[in-house]
Order: C-alpha cells, then sequence, then structure tokens
C-alpha cells in the first residue's frame, strides 16, 4: 500500500491559496491584517471530533468555544465568537468573553502556536511571541527579521509591558503559563486564549487545536479541510502499519538527574506508538509520566533494540549521546547504534520544528515511527523528523 502525501499536501496548499486569494486582504487600523470579507466563514458549522480540550457550540449568530481543564470537564475558560461588525449577543453567563471575528492581530507564548498559524497563512495576523530565534516557519521568520513580529519574552517569562505597548487583540499561552500579571494583560484589552495542544492523548486529537485558531480568524472550512487531510493521511497509515508481521519493542525516554519518566498508558506517544505497531513501557491508568528509577529502566529495556527519545540541545552524535550517561552504553540499542532523537529539523538557533509543525503533521509523525520500527513498509519513505544518531 503507498501513500500519497505529496498529493494531499498539494491539495491543502491549493485550499489555503484559494482562501487567502478570496476578496483580497485589507490593512486594518491596527497594526497587522484583517482578512478579506470572502475569506470569511464564521457560519462554517465547527465540529470536534478528536480532542478533549474544548468544545463548540454553532448558532445562528455566534459560537460557543468551551476550554476544560486538562483531563477534567472543569471550564477553564468560555469565549462567545460573534462576526465583527454585528451587535454583540448576550449570554447567560458571567464569565463569557467576547471576541469579535476575525480577530486582527495575535501574539503567542510559544513556537509550538506558530505550526497551526502556518497552516491556516495565517503569518500577517502575528506581531508578537516568545523566543522568535526558535521559529522555523519561512514567513514567519522572514516578518521577525523585519521587524513586524516581535519578542514579547524568554523561556517561561513573559515581557508584560511589551505586550501591553503592542495590544495584541489575542494572545495565546497555555493554561499553565498564567500569573497574576495576566490581569494587567486583561485589563488593557488583550483577549488570553488558553492553547492546550499538548496535554491531549492522541496525536489527531493534538493536531484539532488548529480548530480553535481557525475560529477567531473566520478560516474554520480551510481549519477543517487541513485536518481532515491530515486525519486521512493518518489512518491511512496506520492502516499501512497493520501490515507489520509483528508489534516492535522499543525503549522510551533517557535519565534525566537520576530520574527516568515513563509515559502514562493514555499518553499521545504511546497511542501513536500502538497506531505505528510498536510497544513500549508505560504507566498502566495514567495520562502524564511518572518518575521511575534507572535500574528500573535498564532491567527492562536493556536487550530493546530501538531507542527513541526527545532531546534538547543540538546533539547529533552517538558519541554525544553516550557520553550524558556512562551507563548508556550498556544498553544493546546504543551498542547497536539504534539510537533515535527528535532532532532532524533544527533551526541554526536550535528551535526544533518537531514541535512547531509536528502537531499539525500527525500523520508525518506516525509515518516516522513506523519507518523506524518496520523499515520494510516505507522503503521509500525518509523520515521528517526523527533522526538516527550515527
Amino acid at each position: 500500500m503507498k501513500l500519497n502525501v505529496p498529493l494531499s499536501l498539494g491539495a491543502l496548499a491549493l485550499v489555503l491559496s484559494l482562501s487567502a486569494c478570496g476578496g483580497g486582504q485589507q490593512r486594518s487600523q491596527q497594526s497587522g491584517v484583517a482578512l478579506g470579507g470572502d475569506s470569511i466563514d464564521f457560519a462554517f458549522p465547527v465540529t470536534v471530533e478528536h480532542a478533549h480540550g474544548f468544545t463548540v457550540t454553532n448558532h445562528p449568530e455566534y459560537k460557543e468555544l468551551v476550554m476544560y481543564q486538562p483531563g477534567t470537564r472543569d471550564t477553564a475558560a468560555y469565549y462567545i465568537l460573534y462576526p465583527r461588525g454585528k451587535e454583540e449577543p448576550r449570554v447567560a453567563s458571567r464569565l463569557a468573553t467576547y471576541l469579535a471575528v476575525p480577530a486582527r492581530t495575535l501574539a503567542v507564548s510559544s513556537s509550538p502556536h506558530v505550526g497551526a498559524v502556518a497552516v491556516l497563512g495565517l503569518q500577517e495576523q502575528l506581531v508578537a511571541i516568545s523566543d522568535p530565534e526558535k521559529v522555523n516557519d519561512s514567513i514567519t521568520r522572514q516578518r521577525i527579521q523585519e521587524g513586524k513580529v516581535q519578542r514579547i519574552g524568554r523561556g517561561m517569562s513573559k515581557d508584560i509591558e511589551g505586550l501591553i505597548a503592542l495590544r495584541p487583540e489575542i494572545y495565546l499561552q497555555d493554561l499553565y503559563s498564567g500569573t497574576e500579571k495576566d490581569e494587567d494583560l486583561i485589563a488593557s484589552g488583550i483577549k488570553i486564549v488558553y492553547f492546550n495542544n499538548w496535554k491531549e492523548q492522541d496525536l489527531l486529537g493534538r493536531a484539532e487545536w488548529l480548530k480553535v485558531v481557525g475560529l477567531f480568524y473566520g478560516r474554520n472550512a480551510v481549519a477543517d479541510s487541513a485536518f481532515r487531510a491530515m486525519q486521512t493521511n493518518y489512518r491511512a497509515a496506520a492502516e499501512l502499519a497493520k501490515g507489520a508481521r509483528e508489534v516492535t519493542p522499543v525503549m522510551y525516554g533517557l535519565d534525566y538527574k537520576g530520574v527516568w519518566y515513563v509515559p502514562g498508558e493514555h499518553s499521545y506517544i504511546v497511542k501513536a506508538f500502538a497506531d505505528a505497531r510498536v510497544s513500549c513501557d508505560f504507566i498502566p491508568g495514567q495520562i502524564d509520566s511518572r518518575p521511575s528509577s534507572f535500574e528500573y529502566v535498564f532491567g527492562r529495556n536493556r536487550h530493546k533494540k530501538i531507542w527513541l527519545c526527545l532531546m534538547t540541545g543540538k546533539l547529533d552524535k552517538l558519541s554525544d549521546f553516550l557520553s550524558l550517561n556512562e551507563r548508556y552504553i550498556h544498553f544493546d540499542a546504543a551498542r547497536e547504534g539504534q539510537v533515535w532523537v527528535d532532532r532532524k529539523q533544527l533551526n541554526r538557533e536550535g528551535g526544533n520544528d518537531f514541535w512547531e509543525s509536528g502537531p499539525y503533521h500527525p500523520d508525518l509523525v506516525l509515518k516516522d515511527f513506523i519507518k523506524i520500527a518496520h523499515p520494510e513498509l516505507l522503503p521509500g519513505y525518509e523520515t521528517r523528523y526523527w533522526m538516527l544518531l550515527r
């Protein structure tokens, strides 16, 4: 079975280009660009199939967007979206934040948010980001170089004064990045939107969060088409994996200051491995990773032939990896040179595209795992995000 990925990506590009051309674009009164009228599809019904962190209710004159505390059904935020220029609707809730669509300008707290912005062709709405040097998207990088996208933070810290000075209409951040200073942002008129796709339990659930960004800019049809293409390709790859002769056991993770974090049974990585006909150790009944000892991991994984782990920095040689811990050489996968890391797509500053575009290409992430564990199923495929250390 051959996956026709180039065709689907081409079709997606066509959808995006048609959407961008429809009706042209007009300069807004604020910095940034307001989308042209013909490209706004506010009435398009938004459905949520895989994500658990948000729901959308479609009404004739407005949409309700509810976001939940990760792992619960407790409401974290409640938004009412309505067409810009129309009368603001009234709902029976004092918790509602009202947002006119399309929004004008956007700021984001990390480069992973840029992945959704890029898929939807909304780079011109982006005016600020934390750690801009980490961005991989070429259009956004060009805008950064031209001074059209400003720095608003480093790492976990954010520049409150800088944000207030820019006054983006929307600021994306995850729920755990909030501080008491956020009240100053809200008082200045900035709408804070919690973007928690990283807490979803499968790759498609993570990817579906691009519909949230689409909601704010009237790109609902584009977001829906993009997601359906991802879903179709992902399911085709999972179907291909079923042809593997057997499930391949792998070792996952690495030692961090004497602790090894083992993923939960219901985590996205365990689900993705299962779809790729791969197995790994996990903590039963859990979503989040749990700390384990090196000795525990060594006893259960010493003789596995493949090792996958998420890394930081610019490490690209097996010798560099082995120097991190003198005990790594005792694993069979390390001795046989089968250590894979998510470092194939890095920019010069170390920005990792696996965390930027990867969440919105779940099909390619899955195909990487299939290629690593069952290379005979994808003989002509080159991994996109994962690389073998040599």
